[in-house]
């Protein structure tokens, strides 16, 4: 059983084995080492936290640079988890449940938010206050957790990006300041919120404006909704023949005037992946192409296009489990057909086939073979999604497939 203890078997526990092959871990005396060290971090009373930052989309993240931090991270998330609840909402739940209400057949306005710059821009000691009221008398536990928050007071601005532990801390932030008081607001008949992503359903008789200045009064003060077009929609749907369409999460809604699905009491709803999503897997199939020229490997190109297109699983360090990743994971709520499929699906056929694409003649005259050209153009990208094609990557591989793609 797990504990809130530091002693060395339940600091053991969160050891994984992808741990031992990352650093070499091989024996008994040395995983003792390790867990010997944990437990000396925490004793000094110094630095107990090691990352390394790096820069992702635009954005400065972190990763651990040890197996002590990983191994640490993983237990005080853990734990705090365990004390407070405080989980990211499913993704797919909030889709499906998103679907349903906008289906129905009433007057409503839909508005979709976004917390410009939330991690970035989140107090660190209003978190460690709303942290420590949530786990109350677990001294290590709230004490570990200030060192962490302390680590990013001198080394970053507002909380790492890409660790598990500020995702849960922020969660529970949010979760107590916004969430309990904006579903509750007058005229809201639905809200979720997915990370820093907000969807609101209200009453049509409301302004939105006010509906949208109500809820940013309950955000922490240091925090505010992004005003960019891109990040911010409303949608109205107060009449019959009204309809609209929304992004979410990757997907795009398209919402039908009442009763176009047969039906007098409700609207029809198509979900595709977002403009913007496709648009990203356009961008990286050119970097794909790009990287061919440059180093003249088929087998990596084959590889990239699967990857690409395709649903994997990758072992997530700070969570300590495997996740599901790729096109078929992360859109399978998307009706059939689907036109942002056969979209991109025209995109790979025309940088084969049509001689305006950017790097087709480069293309013709590579040694690029006629069974990857046919691989290519001949793809069924819907068939391919809708039966949820899945192929197996290593994290090596997945590692050096991806790295032409971080620009």
């Amino acid at each position: 059983m797990k504990t809130f203890a530091y002693t060395k078997d339940s600091l053991a526990r969160f050891l994984s084995h992808e741990d031992r092959l990352k650093y070499g871990v091989a024996t008994g005396a040395q995983e003792q080492r390790i867990l010997s060290g944990i437990q000396a971090r925490i004793n000094s009373g110094g630095q107990l936290f090691s990352f390394k930052k790096f820069t992702k989309n635009s954005r400065e993240m972190c990763k651990p640079c040890d197996i002590e931090t990983e191994v640490l991270v993983r237990k005080v998330n853990h734990d705090f988890l365990k004390l407070t609840k405080a989980r990211v909402s499913n993704r797919a739940d909030t889709i499906s449940a998103l679907k349903s209400v906008c289906s129905e057949g009433q007057a409503m306005t839909i508005i979709r938010l976004d917390i410009k710059k939330f991690f970035q821009n989140v107090s660190t000691s209003k978190v460690l206050n709303c942290a420590s009221r949530g786990i109350n008398n677990t001294y290590a536990l709230r004490r570990n957790i200030e060192r962490y928050l302390s680590w990013a007071e001198t080394h970053i601005r507002g909380v790492p990006i890409g660790v598990s532990l500020s995702s849960s801390l922020t969660e529970y932030y949010l979760r107590e300041y916004l969430d309990n008081n904006a579903s509750a607001l007058p005229g809201v008949h639905f809200y979720r919120r997915y990370v820093d992503d907000i969807i609101m359903v209200c009453s049509a008789d409301g302004d939105p404006e006010k509906y949208i200045e109500e809820a940013e009064k309950l955000l922490p003060k240091e925090l505010k909704f992004n005003t960019r077009s891109d990040k911010r929609d409303i949608v109205k749907l107060h009449y019959e023949k009204d309809e609209g369409d929304f992004n979410y999460l990757g997907y795009r809604f398209k919402v039908g005037r009442k009763g176009s699905s047969g039906s007098s009491n409700s609207r029809s709803i198509t979900l595709d992946v977002a403009p913007s999503k496709i648009a990203k897997r356009k961008n990286r199939f050119v970097y794909t192409l790009l990287q061919f020229l440059k180093d003249g490997s088929e087998p990596d190109l084959r590889r990239r296009f699967l990857l690409l297109n395709s649903g994997y699983t990758f072992w997530d360090s700070n969570r300590g489990r495997e996740m599901s990743a790729g096109l078929c994971n992360n859109y399978s709520e998307i009706d059939h057909p689907s036109e942002a499929l056969k979209e991109l699906r025209n995109f790979y056929r025309s940088s084969m086939l049509n001689p305006k694409f950017q790097l087709y003649h480069r293309l013709r005259y590579s040694h690029l073979s006629t069974s990857t050209r046919r691989m290519i153009i001949s793809f069924d990208l819907q068939k391919h999604v809708e039966e949820r094609k899945h192929f197996n990557f290593s994290p090596e591989e997945l590692q050096h497939l991806t790295s032409c793609w971080k620009k």
